[in-house]
């Protein structure tokens, strides 16, 4: 039973190994968008890109919780070259920046926090192995005993027959 119970432990805990290491790639794609569409955006800012993915950047800082004056400034903000922004333009790029490095630290705090989850639960199912190995060991040497006990017992009935046999021809 306790090896039924250890194999059931074992598959719990990677059920939850493999939810936790799902959460914790989901946390380090979002950490890796915002990154880069911070990148993109400062590099915007300095005049090095021209083309940016605006929807994708939309979608991110929609994600962020972006006030939705500045999510419709952001697709005509990203429309004008670095020559000809004013100094409404540099604010709005300023205020784009620090969303996305919110959500850049929102984000590596919930990263850092699925790490260390998928750590534990890495502990928890090398635990639940050992345990389950201890038990199969157990069960295996209790499975052994039972045989070795039957064995005596099939082996004294015998002498207690073979005894009666010799009473009997006495």
């Amino acid at each position: 039973m306790k090896v039924k119970n250890a194999l059931s432990d074992d598959k719990i805990a990677a059920g939850e190994h493999k939810r936790a290491h799902t959460s914790r790639e989901e946390a380090a794609s979002q950490k890796c968008a915002a990154d880069s569409a911070l990148a993109m955006l400062e590099a915007f800012e300095i005049g090095e890109l021209e083309d940016l993915p605006v929807d994708s950047l939309i979608q991110i800082l929609t994600a962020a919780n972006a006030e939705k004056a500045l999510l419709d400034a952001t697709p005509v903000l990203l429309t004008i070259p670095k020559e000809q922004r004013g100094e409404f333009d540099a604010v709005a790029l300023g205020e784009l920046k620090q969303v996305l490095g919110e959500e850049i630290a929102v984000l590596g705090r919930s990263l850092a926090e699925a790490d260390r989850v998928l750590k534990d639960i890495w502990a928890e199912a090398l635990g639940c192995e050992a345990l389950r190995e201890v038990e199969e060991e157990r069960q295996a040497a209790a499975e052994q005993s039972l045989l070795d006990a039957q064995n005596a017992v099939q082996a004294r009935a015998a002498e207690e027959d073979a005894a009666r046999e010799t009473v009997k021809d006495r």
